[in-house]
Formats: structure tokens, C-alpha cells, sequence
């Protein structure tokens, strides 16, 4: 009797641990949204408007630094999200890739690159007042 007693409390014990290990990792994902989100958003906008300029002034070279820039913040975005963010932001990368890859900067191939990363903006801009909202 005892020892089915022991048995059921040392599974509970652990039921416990494998909950509270969860919550933790939530939390970390909330801690790290809340504080690095606006932080990237602002960049990101910075690095979209940069990109326009250069677009409009037909300079590959500084195109393919700021889609590197883009690149690193973006991977550094799509830990912090979930979701359909998540596949948005992973769609945008995998343009980015494609235009780095192939070298080619013309404006036909990066403005639909602005025009997204630009809605990725809108949409770290309203996760944020979804993360403000929460607190």
C-alpha cells in the first residue's frame, strides 16, 4: 500500500517537473518578446528604409548589405514569434536568400523584398501592442 503510494506521488512529482519546465520556457519566450521585439521592429524599419534609398539609387552593393542586415535581424525575429508570424518571417528569409544567392539587385526583384519586409514591420509593430495589452 505504501509503495503504490510512493509510486503515485514520485509520478506526480515528476508530472510537476515536466509543468513547471514548460511555463519556464514560456515565460523565457514572453521575456524575450517583450524586450526584444521593439528593439528589432525599430531596426528593421531603419533597414527598410535604408533599402528603399538604395533601391531607388540602383547601388548593388549597399542592397546586398542591407539584406544581410535584414537577414541576421529577421533570423534573430523568428525565434522570439510563433505561428503565422513565424511563416511569414520564414518566407521573407527565404527571398532574401534566393536574391542574395543569385546577385542580383534590379528593383523589379527587391521592392516586392521592401514591400514585404515592410508589412513584417507592421506586423512586429502590432505584436507589440498584443504583448502590451497582456501585461
Amino acid at each position: 500500500m505504501i509503495s503504490a503510494l510512493a509510486d503515485w506521488v514520485t509520478l506526480a512529482g515528476f508530472l510537476l517537473t515536466v509543468w513547471v519546465l514548460i511555463e519556464t520556457f514560456g515565460l523565457k519566450k514572453t521575456f524575450l518578446s517583450r524586450a526584444r521585439i521593439p528593439e528589432l521592429r525599430k531596426d528593421l524599419r531603419s533597414v527598410s528604409v535604408e533599402l528603399l534609398q538604395a533601391i531607388g539609387k540602383d547601388v548593388p552593393g549597399e542592397i546586398a548589405a542591407l539584406c544581410a542586415r535584414a537577414e541576421a535581424m529577421l533570423v534573430s525575429t523568428k525565434t522570439k514569434v510563433d505561428g503565422e508570424h513565424k511563416k511569414r518571417i520564414a518566407k521573407l528569409l527565404k527571398d532574401i536568400a534566393k536574391v542574395r544567392s543569385g546577385n542580383v539587385f534590379s528593383v523589379e526583384i527587391m521592392k516586392p523584398i521592401y514591400d514585404e519586409l515592410v508589412g513584417v514591420t507592421e506586423m512586429l509593430i502590432n505584436l507589440e501592442k498584443d504583448i502590451s495589452w497582456r501585461a
